[in-house]
């Protein structure tokens, strides 16, 4: 239940990992009101409030640096993918299945999915990201989680908009955001 000026509003979580988009909608939050493809904010509108979504902002949340490497980085098609394969990969029988990797990459894999890259389906599915994201972690190379997230749930929003798929990932995050700024808003007012 949020609290804005003393009026209870209700907010309904669909799954442990994903916010129901549409019941974001119901309950007056549009997590979405202006974004790009190559938008660097993503404008929300909380209850009239307005809110801009950014790496910064997500960084700040989750107390996180923003800094390290970034999958924008690198190129789909670079002589660098075949060193990620060689480190991640126990066979090369099927390049995009989580089959094909070493157990301590699949484990990786598994921690991914459930934190930092949900999905809904495809999940025996291996993608570029992740390929990077578990090459990164096994060197002990600092990502920029920040920056990661962002992107992430700017491409679910999208999906979102496009029917593609109806559920957002880091509702835990976009509720503390939600949370903070409307309570620095009530502050403000009094």
């Amino acid at each position: 239940m949020y609290y804005v000026y003393g009026v209870a509003l209700p907010l309904t979580i669909a799954f442990e990992k994903f916010v129901d988009f549409n019941e974001f909608r119901n309950h007056g939050l549009d997590l979405l009101s202006h974004i790009r493809q190559d938008a660097s904010c993503i404008k929300s509108n909380v209850f009239g409030i307005s809110i801009s979504l950014t790496s910064v902002l997500i960084a700040k949340e989750i107390v996180c640096e923003e800094v390290g490497v970034h999958m924008d980085m690198y190129p789909r098609a670079s002589s660098f993918l075949d060193k990620i394969l060689d480190k991640i990969l126990a066979t090369k029988d099927n390049l995009a299945s989580v089959s094909s990797l070493l157990p301590k990459a699949k484990i990786l894999h598994q921690l991914l999915l459930s934190n930092f890259h949900p999905r809904e389906d495809a999940l025996e599915t291996l993608t570029y990201v992740d390929k990077h994201l578990i090459f990164f972690i096994l060197l002990r190379t600092m990502i920029n989680l920040p920056l990661t997230i962002f992107k992430f749930l700017r491409k679910k929003i999208i999906a979102s908009h496009e029917k593609v798929s109806s559920l957002i990932p880091f509702e835990r995050v976009l509720s503390e955001i939600f949370l903070q700024v409307l309570l620095r808003m009530c502050r403000r007012l009094g």
